[in-house]
Parts: C-alpha cells; structure tokens; sequence
C-alpha cells in the first residue's frame, strides 16, 4: 500500500480493504477504521479511549483486532475483510502455549515480549507525533495563505506565536510570483 492510499483511507473515514490496510494505520487512525470496518459504526468516546490506550502501550494490533471481532458487537457484524480469517487463525496460532512462538519465529511476526511492546509503542507514538506535526503544518500553509493572499505584503502574526513575521512583496516576473519572510 502507498503512503497515499493510507492518507486517503484516513481522510476519508472509510472502512478498510483489506487487513493489511487496517494493520498499516497508527494510533487514532487505526482505530476509528478498525471500528468501522470490524463493527460497522463509528467510534465512540469510551472505544476510542480504551483501545487507543492499548495501541499506545505497544498491543499487537492484530490482538485488537481479534478483540472487535469477538465482541458480541462484532459477531453481529461479522465483517468481510479479506484477510481476516488467515490472520486471525495465525494470531491464535501465535498463543498457543509453546509451539506459539516457534510460529512466530517461522512467520516472522511480532510476538509478546516486552521489548516488542516497547518497540511497537514506540513505532505507534512516532506515527502519532508525524501524523499530528503534518495536521498543524496544513494549517500553518492555510493561514498563511489566507492572510497573504491578496495584500501586499505586511505584519502576519500566527494564532499562539508572539513573534512576527514580515511579508514583503518580492520582486519577480508574473510566472514566478511570491513573497518572502524578512
């Protein structure tokens, strides 16, 4: 899956294709989709809450996936997600006592260990932190598109910054157009 694909997935607020997709989403992406797409509604406060608190401690996702299907909600809902049935089989296959973890090591999954839930904590709050980062960038370009569009040039102060900044017209030909931050 493209890095564009996900972000469209996000954005839309869409169910999921497929169970890679699901899995390939962090954080609060992940679990907004993972409602929609194993119980067929949105998420609701004490979900999100409780679920997201799972992933950020390092929970394998495909366990949280496991625990949406077999709730009586998602019993009911009983999603058609190809690759569900596979991944939830080699999930049990991975718990059973002993052999589970030789499954682990021939599939090369993820596995319990508290260094894997520190890692995939740490992946997950990396996503996190990227994906917030990228929300307030898109809304940094939005403002200050929307107060040099237009005028030529002057003070722009950013909503919970002090400084300011100064825009000056630059001078260029009519293809390239601009301004500039003194």
């Amino acid at each position: 899956m493209t890095g564009a694909s996900t972000m469209s997935l996000i954005e839309s607020g869409q169910p999921a294709e497929s169970l890679a997709e699901l899995l390939s989403l962090h954080d609060r992406a992940f679990v907004r989709c993972a409602y929609l797409t194993l119980l067929g509604r949105p998420v609701d406060p004490d979900g999100m809450t409780s679920y997201l608190r799972l992933v950020r401690r390092g929970e394998r996702k495909i366990a949280i996936v496991s625990r949406l299907v077999r709730s009586r909600e998602g019993c009911d809902f009983d999603a058609d997600l190809p690759g569900l049935a596979k991944g939830l089989a080699n999930y049990r296959r991975s718990r059973w006592p002993l052999v589970g973890r030789l499954f682990l090591l021939a599939r090369k999954s993820d596995g319990d260990s508290s260094r894997e839930y520190r890692l995939r904590a740490l992946e997950n709050a990396i996503h996190a932190h990227a994906a917030d980062m990228f929300d307030k960038l898109d809304k940094l370009e939005t403002v200050v598109a929307s107060r040099i569009s237009g005028i030529g040039g002057g003070d722009l102060l950013l909503p919970g910054h002090s400084a300011r900044m100064v825009v000056k017209p630059v001078t260029t030909t009519p293809a390239q157009g601009g301004f500039v931050a003194a």
